[in-house]
């Protein structure tokens, strides 16, 4: 899925990794901060459709980043499997903290 870019908007994939991390870590930002710091409009479905390309070029069993040589490597689209379920893997909650007593 190819998202358009404009010049002045932050999409290469580092960028796109932290906002993901930063909307997912356990204090998650806001959709419009994530616009903020991509640098597009605020849009929640744009936003979405480059967090979905992303995940799409990236982790696709077919399309991602599979080939070694021009060749199709089955050890890469295991290992993008893995790499998409440790992707979408949820933060795992604190657990509360309990007071000790004396």
């Amino acid at each position: 899925m190819a998202i358009k870019k404009k010049a002045h908007e932050k999409l290469d994939d580092t960028n796109i990794k932290r906002v993901i991390a930063a909307l997912t870590n356990e204090n998650p930002i806001t959709k419009k901060e994530a616009c903020e710091m991509l640098n597009i409009s605020y849009n929640t479905t744009r936003l979405s459709k480059i967090i979905e390309g992303f995940k799409e070029e990236a982790f696709d069993p077919q399309e991602g980043f599979v080939y070694s040589g021009g060749k199709l490597m089955r050890g890469l689209q295991n290992r993008r499997g893995k790499d998409l379920a440790m992707f979408n893997k949820a933060v795992p909650e604190k657990a509360p903290e309990v007071p000790l007593s004396s």
